[in-house]
């Protein structure tokens, strides 16, 4: 057992780096267009090359009670690394305030108010993502209503995140609720 100790203490950081060099390589291959595809292949990549040290680090004939529990530990962890890297990824590029700064940090002569109203005007920003969800085939707009898209890996990582909140906090997005047909204009 003391041999099996290191390696199974390094395994979710040696597959945290797979999970960020395969990343970095899937982002290099597509030249970015696709981050939360890239994203997933590295977290999955990962994931394989997790199970793979556990089960290559792990001695023959050892005890299974002990292999179970720390392959269940080091799953935790790097679950636990794969969900801090993601959101430290997004945090560039989904953060108005921080896109916001640079962009103040870009403008020697500073943004008036206006300038950043209409950079940052929020219509535009929702009609954006709109147009990328559509686009990538996550949604659908069909006389002027949305639906699910065939393409729902944005969904899935959605509720991968719901279930380890509830399985961290206790408790999933507490922001979320379903919309009242009732309150929408035109229904």
């Amino acid at each position: 057992m003391p041999q099996e100790y290191p390696i199974s203490v390094l395994t979710p950081i040696l597959a945290m780096m797979v999970n960020i060099a395969a990343h970095v390589a899937a982002s290099r291959l597509t030249r970015g267009r696709n981050q939360l595809t890239c994203i997933f292949y590295g977290f999955i990549t990962g994931l394989i090359g997790m199970l793979f040290l556990a089960f290559a680090g792990s001695p023959a004939g050892g005890n299974k009670p002990d292999f179970t529990g720390y392959l269940l530990t080091n799953v935790i962890s790097y679950t636990a690394f794969a969900y801090g890297y993601f959101h430290f990824i997004n945090i560039n590029v989904a953060s108005l305030r921080i896109r916001l700064l640079q962009e103040i940090i870009n403008s020697p002569g500073g943004l008036s108010e206006k300038d950043v109203l209409l950079c940052y005007n929020s219509e535009d920003i929702i009609d954006n993502r709109i147009k990328r969800l559509i686009s990538s085939g996550q949604l659908i707009e069909k006389e002027g209503y949305y639906y699910l898209g065939k393409n729902r890996a944005f969904l899935r990582l959605f509720w991968l995140f719901e279930i380890l909140k509830y399985a961290v906090l206790g408790h999933g997005n507490r922001f979320l609720k379903p919309v009242d047909k009732k309150s929408v204009p035109g229904s």
